[in-house]
């Protein structure tokens, strides 16, 4: 039988792994019952008690505290990896911000680099204001490339600054370095203009490299103004109220308390619709603005006021009363568009008359666009509502035309008119020339005396000039000026006049399309077709010019090889054919596009090779857009 007593040794316990485990089986109680082991005796006990003290007792008879006995664990290697990583991690990032707490003296910081605008913010218009840009640096690192740009204001007009700007539009500068703890500043001076009571800002922009960081960094500074006030001033004089057809007056005084006008200046009226100028103090320009020149060349000092007086009259409309107004616009190199610097109004009360008289030209009351070679249809028509009978009626009818060496583009040798009135000519300046008509009752019965709610309607027929009967390209103006009056005795015996409303006619580029078409077989005894598109123009020169058209059946296209102006598209699926001009110039008469379209097979049922060709366009003189339909081919 083994010896049942257990071996002991003084030897450091060794950790063992741990035994699997096993699930546990299911005994029965027969079993349990076998297994069961009997209880140690008293001197088993005892044996076992003295062998274990010979075991743990030292050499001088004392047992061991076995409770301090500890038993030495291995960790997982990678455990211990992470645990030294994080602790060397931890401990830099300690160093690291340790240092940037307690040795900040190489630190940039934005709030160190003050960058500030001082100067008005209010401001009077045409002023002359100084700014002073302020830049400094708070700390103990330098700066260097600082280069320092500003957005102006719009309408701000630079003069000079302290120091000169490196660009052309005199808003960049280069500063080179800014040592630690300097200040600089910069100082610009410039007059103001713009918008009234509009809000505009100055923004400053300071870019700068610090010594210690391999990067560009940027400070802004922004100041706001406002244009509060104005030395310029317009007032609008004209009368309350006025009889429609009777002439009128217009007043416009220009002020300043300055020393100086601008060097330039416009007066811009808006005029009602039924009000037309008969006489001005200042010639008007084109653009219907009067300029003014700051200082006339003779003159030896400025005038502080400007007087312009305006005549004309209201013409018949269903309108009570009408609207005038004038402002005084400022141009400037900063803007594209002038600013509004002061403006005036007066409201005048309509006062009906007696008599209805209106003119329509090609069918239209206000606006007609034309062309050299055209024929303008006029109708004047008047109707007496006074309730009473008028008498002595006379009819006039002016046509101020552009002419050369005082011959007009109005083609009078070929006027219709029925009623044979009187024609008389007037050369207003050196390129307008008036042809006025005159009706009386010698050549219109019913003028004698018109009774009430009676109308009389006068019809005229008068060509335009085509480019064969005058030169075109002498022609400077393009405007046409038609009115036309009625003077008459009333039932008083008072004498009336009545004004229609007047009509502008604008006269554009006399562009013609013309489409050629020769027919013939070609080797293989295919249809074959040499169309041309040939251009014609001598009056303005054309913009943005798009020709196209549709072509139909089962055909070959063939274009130009060398295109003589502009560019040819052409689309083999739809058949669409389009030639581009982006310009044509007025010295440029003819341009034409030649191609070729052969039928490979004939279609019985198809009578239509080539649509109608639409012809666009832009007249750059009049701005106008053109609009013209050249000739279909057929089959």
């Amino acid at each position: 039988m083994p010896n049942e007593a257990p071996i002991f040794s003084s030897q450091p316990l060794k950790e063992v792994a741990k035994p699997k485990t096993t699930r546990r089986r299911t005994t029965t109680t027969r079993q349990r019952a076998a297994l069961k082991i009997d209880k140690p005796s008293a001197t088993t006990t005892a044996k076992i008690d003295r062998k274990l003290d010979s075991i743990y007792k030292d050499d001088n008879g004392s047992l061991p505290n076995m409770k301090q006995i500890k038993i030495k664990r291995r960790g997982s290697p990678i455990l211990r990896s992470l645990f030294w990583l994080f602790l060397v991690g931890g401990l830099l990032a300690a160093a690291a911000w340790a240092g940037f707490f307690i040795m900040p003296a190489n630190k940039i910081s934005e709030e160190k680099v003050v960058l500030k605008i001082n100067g008005p913010e209010l401001l009077t218009l045409g002023a002359t204001s100084t700014y002073t840009i302020v830049f400094e640096n708070k700390q103990n690192i330098s700066l260097s490339n600082v280069v320092m740009s500003v957005r102006y204001p719009k309408g701000f007009v630079f003069l000079s600054s302290s120091l000169a700007a490196r660009n052309q539009n005199k808003n960049e500068w280069d500063l080179g370095a800014i040592p630690a703890y300097k200040k600089n500043e910069i100082t610009i001076t410039g007059l103001t203009y713009g918008p009234i009571d509009e809000d505009q800002s100055w923004r400053v922009f300071l870019n700068y490299k610090p010594e210690n960081l391999n990067s560009e960094l940027q400070k802004m500074a922004t100041l706001i103004t406002k244009i509060n006030a104005t030395p310029f001033m317009v007032a609008l004089a004209g009368p309350d109220k006025i009889t429609v057809g009777d002439e009128t007056e217009y007043t416009i005084t220009l002020e300043t308390n300055n020393s100086t006008w601008p060097t330039k200046l416009f007066v811009a009226p808006t005029w009602p619709a039924n009000f037309y100028i008969t006489t001005s103090t200042l010639p008007i320009e084109k653009t219907n603005h009067w300029f003014l020149i700051s200082t006339p060349a003779n003159a030896t000092s400025t005038p502080n006021q400007y007087i312009i007086k305006v005549r004309g009259k209201f013409s018949d409309s269903t309108d009570t009363s009408a609207t005038t107004k004038v402002a005084l616009l400022l141009p400037t190199d900063s803007s594209p568009t002038p600013y509004t610097i002061a403006t005036a109004t007066v409201n005048t009360e309509l006062i009906k008359n007696s008599v209805n008289l209106a003119m329509a030209i090609n069918g239209s009351l206000t606006g007609v666009s034309t062309r050299p070679g055209d024929i303008l249809n006029i109708t004047l028509s008047l109707k007496n509502t006074s309730g009473k009978d008028i008498n002595k009626a006379v009819v006039k009818l002016n046509l101020d035309a552009p002419a050369y060496k005082k011959i007009s583009v109005l083609d009078w040798n070929n006027i219709v008119d029925k009623n044979d009135g009187d024609i008389q000519g007037q050369q207003i300046s050196d390129t307008i020339r008036r042809g006025q008509i005159i009706w009386r009752g010698s050549n219109i019965a019913a003028l004698n005396k018109i009774k009430n709610n009676d109308e009389i309607t006068i019809d005229v027929r008068l060509p335009l000039k085509d480019i064969k009967a005058i030169s075109w390209s002498n022609i400077t103006e393009y405007k046409i000026m038609a009115t036309t009056e009625i003077t008459y005795v009333d039932a008083t015996g008072a004498t009336q006049t009545i004004t229609a409303n007047p009509t502008n006619l604008i006269i554009n580029s006399d562009l013609n399309l013309e489409i050629r078409d020769k027919v013939e077989n070609n080797a293989s005894g295919k249809e074959e077709h040499a169309i041309n598109w040939v251009l014609t123009n001598t009056f303005h020169a054309l913009k943005n010019i798009t020709l196209s058209a549709d072509l139909y059946g089962d055909i070959s296209w063939q274009g130009p090889e060398k295109v003589s102006i502009g560019t040819v598209n052409y689309d083999d699926k739809t058949k669409k054919l389009i030639w581009t001009i982006p310009e044509l110039p007025e010295n440029v008469d003819i341009a034409a596009l030649p191609f070729i379209v052969t039928i490979n097979q004939k279609n019985p049922t198809q009578n239509l090779l080539v649509s109608k060709v639409r012809l666009q366009g832009e007249d750059t003189v009049t701005g106008e857009k053109l609009d013209l339909l050249g000739n279909e081919i057929g089959l």
